[in-house]
């Protein structure tokens, strides 16, 4: 029922993006994320949506 939130680092390590292409697409809301107590969090299952919409982005670090 419950997913859990990955943080920055965590989102990067599993699609292969930067840490800073996460912070600017969540902001451009090109991805879905969430604040927790001011730190930007993402769901695992738009994270793997993500990676299946944009193959050719993801596979080059910092997209």
């Amino acid at each position: 029922m419950f997913e859990d939130l990955l943080t920055v680092k965590e989102a990067a390590d599993l699609t292969g993006l930067h840490q800073d292409t996460l912070r600017k697409w969540a902001w451009q809301r090109r991805v879905r994320s969430f604040k927790v107590s001011s730190v930007l969090r993402f769901k695992r299952s738009d994270l793997d949506a993500l990676i299946v919409e944009r193959p050719a982005e993801t596979s080059l670090k910092g997209g």
